[in-house]
């Protein structure tokens, strides 16, 4: 992941600023670094762990009673990443642009709706491949 340089206004200063942000992140991400599994790879959606102290879990498809909360960006440690609450982010493939993106069954985002487990929100797709992410905690339960 490279940097790019944005320029920001600074409201107090009346000037603006250079300010380097990550490609695949916009500037008004929000990324957390917190405890995972050796197993977590980036790119896995997460939730809260029930075990690990500071830590989440990846999910392996809908039907945990845990939401959804982040998406790993990167792994510093094999037993640390930075999860992405809520920014945009890209390296996806195939999802319809301007539609919502939903948990699937197998714990990845898709644009479609599943058909048993829950339904969560997970934001918008901005492109193809790009996702604004905003998983929603609100959530139903399909049988």
């Amino acid at each position: 992941m490279s940097a790019n340089v944005k320029y920001v206004f600074n409201p107090f200063s009346n000037e603006f600023d250079a300010v380097q942000v990550k490609d695949n992140i916009s500037s008004q991400s929000v990324v957390v670094t917190r405890n995972c599994l050796i197993t977590t790879a980036v790119g896995d959606l997460v939730m809260e762990s029930d075990i690990i102290t500071n830590g989440v879990d990846s999910t392996s498809n809908n039907t945990d009673i845990r939401p959804v909360i982040g998406i790993i960006l990167e792994k510093p440690t094999t037993t640390t990443c930075k999860v992405l609450l809520v920014g945009t982010v890209q390296g996806f493939a195939g999802l319809t642009k301007a539609r919502k993106v939903f948990l699937h069954t197998d714990g990845t985002i898709v644009s479609s709706l599943a058909t048993t487990g829950y339904l969560q929100c997970l934001g918008t797709a901005r492109d193809i491949d790009t996702v604004d992410f905003n998983p929603q905690l609100n959530r139903v339960k399909r049988s």
